[in-house]
């Protein structure tokens, strides 16, 4: 159940949001092995002030993945986003790993749902 928050200045239009979407989904499946659904999604738009457009994509999920394919996930959404028309120079991606004993859900740590 990785949490996903999507902070965007980048103007976009409700299609390239859907593609994004889309393939944070299929790359969380095919790369992480992890159900469609799994991803819990925030997205902020923020209006552009004439600064530099940019989109950050910040992923939080268990811990335990290896470094290939912490790396090969980012690759592909990295992809997926030029692929919707928001260059590497103008988007940034970040993982953060979180031990189960300090992800609460349901009112308690995962690591006591684990046993």
């Amino acid at each position: 159940m990785p949490i996903v928050n999507i902070e965007s200045n980048h103007p976009t239009n409700h299609e390239q949001r859907k593609e994004i979407l889309a393939a944070l989904r299929r790359v969380g499946s095919e790369v992480l092995s992890l159900p469609e659904n799994a991803f819990t999604l925030l997205w902020k738009t923020h209006k552009n002030e004439g600064l530099f457009a940019t989109t950050v994509i910040e992923v939080s999920l268990l811990e335990g993945r290896s470094r290939t394919v912490k790396r090969d996930f980012m690759q592909a959404m990295s992809d997926a986003l030029a692929f919707a028309g928001i260059s590497p120079e103008q988007s940034a991606i970040l993982l953060t790993e979180v031990q189960p004993e300090n992800w609460f859900h349901g009112g308690r740590p995962l690591a006591w749902q684990q046993t």
